[in-house]
């Protein structure tokens, strides 16, 4: 038995009990619905990493204010 007889095989069963392995089986809408999903992650991720920034840069100078204050 070959490699391809086994994975037809498995695809076939997977046909007939009704389940999809993400093989490009997605709908318009599942895509469309995937991608804004991912849009909206985008924009949170990106807002969490501005306010990151501003809380690195506040620990930065205030690492400096008190390294200054210690000499």
């Amino acid at each position: 038995m070959t490699g391809e007889t086994l994975r037809s095989w498995v695809r076939q069963d997977d046909e007939q009990a009704g389940r999809d392995h993400g093989r490009g089986n997605q709908t318009a809408e599942s895509r469309d619905e995937e991608l804004a999903r991912l849009r909206a992650e985008n924009g949170r991720l990106r807002k969490a990493e501005k306010e990151w920034e501003l809380e690195r840069e506040i620990l930065r100078r205030a690492a400096a204010y008190f390294a200054k204050g210690m000499k």
